[in-house]
């Protein structure tokens, strides 16, 4: 990603963003000059590979490049400095990761009125109450604890 970068801009990505998108950026109301047909074909591979990275994992970028996608039809100069602001977070924040707990949790001190599932189309999920909670299971993984 570093590599293209580079090889597009001719510059190395900036290491001092901390975030995809400055606080309170309003690209819809970018009013730079309209990118001309090579840097509007730049705008577009930038943002198809920024939502290849979102599919791969990296949603901390996924609104910023979603908004950033709905200007792909005519983008301005903003536009594509935002974009670039964007694959710079991810330049620096490489190895940035979500993770997943993935181990069944510990609930057993609860004592949870169990509903059986098993004959619907949610199979595997089961849902337990237990004194005004609601505990959401699906696949052995906590997707929901509400009071």
């Amino acid at each position: 990603m570093e590599a293209t970068y580079e090889r597009i801009f001719g510059e190395k990505p900036s290491k001092k963003v901390s975030s995809p998108l400055e606080k309170g950026d309003h690209p819809e109301e970018d009013m730079s000059e309209v990118l001309d047909d090579k840097n509007t074909r730049i705008y577009q591979s930038l943002i198809g590979s920024s939502q290849w990275v979102i599919a791969l994992g990296r949603f901390d970028i996924a609104c910023h490049v979603m908004c950033l996608s709905s200007f792909r039809a005519c983008p301005r100069q903003g536009h594509l400095d935002r974009i670039k602001r964007v694959y710079s977070y991810l330049c620096k924040m490489r190895h940035g990761v979500i993770r997943y707990r993935t181990g069944k949790p510990d609930i057993s001190s609860f004592d949870f009125l169990r509903k059986d599932w098993s004959h619907s189309a949610y199979a595997d999920t089961k849902e337990e109450y237990y004194a005004g909670m609601y505990v959401n299971t699906c696949s052995s993984v906590v997707v929901g604890w509400n009071e």
